[in-house]
């Protein structure tokens, strides 16, 4: 099902402003991504972040 949905979006995603080479993304993706940004901005304190409390800050603005 997803697959399809993919495909769908890869063929006709322009139409609705997406670029060509779009990526999806899953929650394991983002934390990864997240964690790569903040080591390399070397802002982080000896705590570090909570990348599940990140994640959901994200997908609060996203939705918003």
């Amino acid at each position: 099902f997803h697959s399809f949905g993919v495909k769908i979006l890869k063929e006709h995603g322009t139409h609705l402003g997406l670029p060509k080479n779009f990526a999806i993304l899953d929650q394991r993706d983002v934390g990864g991504i997240l964690k790569e940004l903040i080591k390399h901005t070397h802002v982080y304190g000896k705590d570090g972040y909570d990348i599940d409390q990140l994640q959901s800050m994200l997908s609060t603005w996203r939705e918003n």
